[in-house]
């Protein structure tokens, strides 16, 4: 099974969910001003598309992120495991546990 590289995807998924979400929020919030203003209701149509845009490309990044960490997982859960012996010290039992008595019939 060949594994994929997942540093890269994550570390960029990473940055472009931070900052798609910061920018969207700021061109939102701009946008909603310039849509309330009383002089020109026009205005808020490029920050409306850039905080769409910037939304979208948070939505890219949080995708990205999660495929990051995906591949990661399975290169960690692929890693082979160390056979752990039991100690020498343990001693073994010579009778058994508890057996279960047969009532004794008269």
């Amino acid at each position: 099974m060949e594994f994929k590289r997942s540093a890269g995807v994550f570390a960029t998924g990473f940055v472009l969910s931070l900052i798609g979400y910061i920018l969207g929020a700021i061109f939102t919030m701009v946008a909603a001003s310039a849509a309330s203003s009383y002089y020109r209701s026009d205005s808020a149509v490029l920050p409306g598309f850039l905080a769409f845009a910037c939304f979208v490309l948070a939505l890219i990044g949080s995708i990205m992120t999660v495929m990051g960490l995906y591949r990661a997982m399975v290169k960690i859960d692929a890693l082979p495991v160390p056979a752990v012996a039991a100690p020498a010290s343990v001693a073994q039992p010579t009778a058994p546990v508890a057996s279960p008595e047969a009532p004794a019939q008269s």
